[in-house]
């Protein structure tokens, strides 16, 4: 799909353009992007608080009752797995990774083993690696042609491969949970696999 977008774009001669606020220096976008993202966040959480604490009838479970099958822990993986995972990923990179995605993969057979290790010692304890939270933020323009203001960017997170290899180990298995106890309605295609804008419309 992404695709088709790109070919009708060339045609319609939609080209994005890489340009941003008139500023000084370099330093002075990032600095001013930074905050304004900053804020941003912060008014969505503090609407997101007014929101809830002034619902009227909240939706209100019961986790006493038994006919819930709670997903309480993750399951450590093999490294046919994890393997398997990073074979199906594209090798993208950022400028965070320590080594170059290509090279990485390269080097399986020597740097497997660790990298299981972690992405299992994270699942076991219930925590992210500090160092893989972190990402190159890139402001991208909402729609082509639009002023070159703050609020019509949005900020696009490039994080590290092997930090996209946890997240998705974690997310193949709150799927897996999700689908065998509490399947997704059949007509939502947001945020699952050989699901797409085109499926909608069938």
């Amino acid at each position: 799909m992404k695709k088709l977008y790109k070919i009708v774009g060339k045609w319609t001669n939609k080209c994005e353009k890489s340009t941003f606020p008139v500023v000084v220096n370099d330093t002075d976008v990032a600095n001013h992007f930074g905050s304004y993202f900053i804020e941003k966040i912060r008014n969505i959480r503090s609407d997101l608080d007014a929101t809830a604490g002034n619902t009227i009838n909240p939706c209100v479970i019961d986790y006493t009752l038994d006919v819930y099958d709670w997903l309480t822990a993750f399951m450590s993986v093999s490294e046919e797995e994890v393997l398997k995972i990073i074979k199906q990923s594209k090798s993208t990179a950022c400028c965070l990774d320590p080594i170059p995605t290509s090279l990485l993969k390269e080097c399986m057979p020597e740097l497997l083993p660790t990298i299981t290790a972690i992405i299992n010692y994270s699942l076991q304890a219930g925590v992210f690696p500090s160092n893989w939270r972190e990402s190159v933020i890139i402001p991208l323009l909402k729609k082509v042609n639009l002023p070159c203001t703050y609020n019509n960017y949005r900020p696009v997170s490039n994080l590290t491969f092997v930090s996209k290899i946890l997240e998705k180990v974690a997310f193949s298995q709150i799927m897996d949970h999700v689908n065998k106890h509490a399947p997704l309605p059949d007509y939502q295609s947001a945020y699952r696999p050989n699901y797409s804008t085109e499926t909608v419309m069938l």
